[in-house]
């Protein structure tokens, strides 16, 4: 199930694989797709996925009340698990909607495959993301940090699997990247700005949070692409916020697929905001990341890159992009090549990955130690 272009982002690699395959595969889409003020990104999807996908719209996802979009939820993923026979469910991330896909998927007993488990935020998603690792049965972790830490809230270790960030598969070519960028009529230096609700934040505070981030970058002599935030409690006022940027200076875009984006980032000077590719695929494109407030506050930087900034206040991002955005970025890209992934995949599959045993238990590693530790006294 897919609820906005970045999960849908993450997804995409694993769906490549199944359709190389020639493996049917169901897509229930809702939320952000649908949304018409968020760029409604539904039109993208289809064009990706001509054989072997069958995609199921969730046309009438309320997009303002959290709690009536979970109850909505779970009524209509119950009914799209019936009509479509769904014997297995991915989901990825933090999302409430993930979050409402497992719940009706544990109900009718099928199994649930977690991507990107073990992660860390700062922000209530996080709550989200563990709580769907806690119902779920397989696991796909970014990095060993991730897997420890799935381990370490009670998951049999032989359920979890580290794939690492496959959505850098996406990642098009110099000449492609060009192209792109010729085509939204971009010819100078910018940074992208990608700002999304903070948990806790009153409408007021959110407003003026986002303002304070706009007015610094206003002062700054860059061009900049702004990108709208997902659809958290909260986004009404960002976008009312964004409206205070000099023309003069910004280009808005409504939305862009993962190459695209990935393209657009790749090509910048810095990131702006507190998305989570700030800390996962700005550091491993070379670009140096400023994550504006606390939404990101508990991420694993996974590869320990020195190019990921937090700042709290107006004064701090000025600063902070006034001395590190325009120093050359030196070290080695880790990319993941398609090749690679699907190596991983390939071993990963196998039929038992498939058919996990319903009845969970909680695996105390502590103790399976203290049992071989016993166990090897008690023969010496």
């Amino acid at each position: 199930m897919t609820s906005c272009r970045s999960d849908f982002a993450k997804l995409r690699p694993y769906i490549n694989f199944f359709v190389k395959r020639k493996i049917y595969v169901s897509i229930f889409v809702t939320s952000m797709h649908v949304n018409k003020v968020l760029g409604c990104t539904r039109k993208h999807l289809e064009t990706y996925f001509p054989k072997y996908v069958h995609f199921c719209w969730d046309d009438s996802f309320p997009q303002h009340e959290p709690v009536v979009g979970m109850t909505h939820l779970l009524k209509a993923i119950n009914d799209f698990f019936i009509r479509k026979h769904i014997t297995f469910l991915f989901v990825h991330g933090d999302r409430m909607e993930a979050l409402a896909a497992t719940i009706a998927a544990t109900l009718r007993q099928i199994p649930v495959c977690h991507i990107e488990a073990g992660d860390e935020s700062g922000n209530i998603d996080e709550s989200f993301r563990h709580a769907i690792t806690k119902l779920a049965n397989r696991f796909l972790v970014d990095n060993d940090i991730a897997k420890r830490r799935v381990i370490q809230m009670g998951e049999d270790p032989c359920s979890v699997f580290t794939v690492g960030f496959s959505v850098l598969c996406l990642l098009p070519t110099e000449k492609e990247q060009k192209r792109l960028l010729e085509n939204l009529q971009i010819n100078s230096p910018y940074i992208v700005v990608l700002y999304h609700p903070e948990t806790g934040l009153t409408p007021k505070q959110q407003y003026q949070r986002c303002k304070e981030m706009v007015s610094t970058l206003g002062k700054l002599p860059f061009q900049y692409i702004v990108l709208p935030p997902n659809n958290d409690p909260g986004y009404t006022e960002i976008l009312r916020a964004y409206q205070s940027f000099p023309q003069k200076k910004v280009k808005f875009i409504k939305s862009l697929p993962c190459e695209d984006y990935l393209s657009l980032l790749s090509s910048s000077i810095g990131l702006v905001g507190n998305s989570s590719s700030g800390v996962k695929e700005a550091p491993l494109l070379q670009v140096p990341s400023i994550t504006f407030g606390s939404r990101q506050n508990n991420r694993v930087n996974g590869c320990n890159f020195t190019t990921c900034y937090f700042v709290q206040s107006a004064k701090e991002l000025q600063a902070c992009i006034q001395n590190n955005f325009l120093k050359s970025v030196k070290y080695k890209q880790h990319l993941l090549t398609t090749q690679k992934f699907e190596q991983q995949l390939e071993r990963i599959f196998t039929p038992a990955f498939f058919t996990p045993n319903l009845q969970k238990c909680f695996y105390n590693s502590l103790c399976k130690r203290r049992s071989k530790a016993r166990s090897h006294r008690s023969k010496s």
